[in-house]
C-alpha cells in the first residue's frame, strides 16, 4: 500500500531560474521552511543527508539517494527507514514550463512500506500544508 502527497504552484519565472534556487542545497537554510538542510552533492546517484521539519518543532534527519537529476526539469530522491519494505519515501520536485515563460512547480512524495499506514494520518493532516510552505517560499525566493 502506498500514500501520496501532491502539490503544485505557478511561479512567474523561467524554469532555469526556479531550478537554480532548487538545486542550490547549501542555501536551503536561507529560505526553506520544510527541508532546512541538505548536505551532499547535487547529482544523480549521490547520497545526501537532510533535515526536515514539521510544524510544532518536529525535526528529523534522514539520508537519501538521488535517483533522478535532470537539470531544470526534475529532482527525485528516496529515503527509507531500515529498508524500503519497512518505510520508504520517494520525494520529487518537478520544474515544468508554464505559460508566458513561467514555471509550474510540482512537489510531492510517495510513501510506501508496511509502516506507512501508521505515518499516513500525520502525512495527510500536515503534509499538504508543509509541502505548500516550501512551494510558496520557493516562489518568493525566486522573486516571482
Amino acid at each position: 500500500m502506498s500514500y501520496r502527497i501532491e502539490t503544485q504552484i505557478a511561479i512567474d519565472a523561467p524554469p532555469e531560474r526556479v531550478w537554480a534556487v532548487l538545486a542550490d542545497f547549501p542555501r536551503y537554510p536561507d529560505w526553506n521552511p520544510f527541508i532546512t538542510e541538505v548536505i551532499g552533492p547535487v547529482r544523480e546517484g549521490a547520497s545526501v543527508r537532510y533535515r526536515f521539519e514539521f510544524p510544532r518543532g518536529l525535526r528529523l534527519r534522514a539520508v537519501a539517494k538521488i535517483l533522478r537529476y535532470e537539470p531544470a526539469k526534475e529532482l527525485l530522491w528516496e529515503a527509507h527507514f531500515l529498508s524500503r519494505k519497512v518505510f520508504n519515501g520517494a520525494h520529487h520536485f518537478k520544474v515544468l514550463p508554464g505559460g508566458d515563460g513561467g514555471t509550474v512547480f510540482l512537489h510531492g512524495e510517495l510513501f510506501s512500506g508496511f509502516l506507512s499506514p501508521l505515518a499516513w494520518p500525520l502525512g495527510r493532516l500536515l503534509g499538504p500544508r508543509v509541502y505548500n510552505s516550501l512551494n510558496i517560499s520557493l516562489r518568493q525566493r525566486v522573486g516571482a
